[in-house]
């Protein structure tokens, strides 16, 4: 017994855990990419937006931060966003944590006002479906990206636009979500 228990502990030693990263197909072109936040081993149960309302005849950036809500209430932020208003939180429920997303996402408009990424819906294990109720209005939603089955969603990068200042501000452009075992 003795040498099952050592051979199942130094088995646990060299395999690692592993993670990949999602991204979303339809994300904006503007921006740059952030360094990822990670849930340090924990499951992320939840999220929070930063959404900027319309405008009228001003610039729309639309969808601004994305909060990212872990285990033992651990709050994940790759960028924190510029304009706009936090929503409510939402979560999975107890025994369920997020393994998917889809993104909204308005394309290029030419010479009209850009907005990117609007809205950001998650998936959790139970197949339940988390809305933030606060997105924006723009845009198509993509195709729902899954993590692998036995995977969860453990971080997140985001890519980003900065203030430019006087011209056409999208603010979140995209997500690139971490999936772990």
């Amino acid at each position: 017994m003795a040498h099952v228990t050592r051979a199942v502990f130094l088995l646990a030693i060299i395999i690692p855990c592993t993670a990949y990263e999602m991204y979303a197909l339809n994300g904006g072109p503007w921006g740059t990419w952030t360094a990822k936040k990670s849930c340090p081993g924990l499951k992320v149960k939840g999220f929070q937006l930063r959404v900027e309302g319309r405008q009228g005849l001003g610039d729309d950036s639309a969808l601004n931060a994305i909060a990212l809500i872990c285990e033992k209430h651990a709050h994940l932020f790759p960028h924190g966003g510029i304009w706009g208003s936090w929503g409510l939180a939402v979560f999975c429920s107890a025994d369920s944590y997020v393994i998917g997303f889809r993104l909204k996402v308005e394309g290029h408009q030419g010479i009209f006002d850009d907005s990117a990424a609007n809205d950001l819906e998650l998936k959790c294990s139970d197949g339940a479906v988390l809305s933030s109720g606060n997105g924006g209005p723009w845009g198509s939603w993509s195709a729902w990206r899954l993590c692998n089955k036995g995977y969860f969603v453990c971080g997140l990068r985001v890519k980003f636009q900065e203030n430019v200042r006087g011209d056409d501000d999208t603010a979140l452009n995209s997500v690139a979500f971490e999936c772990c075992t």
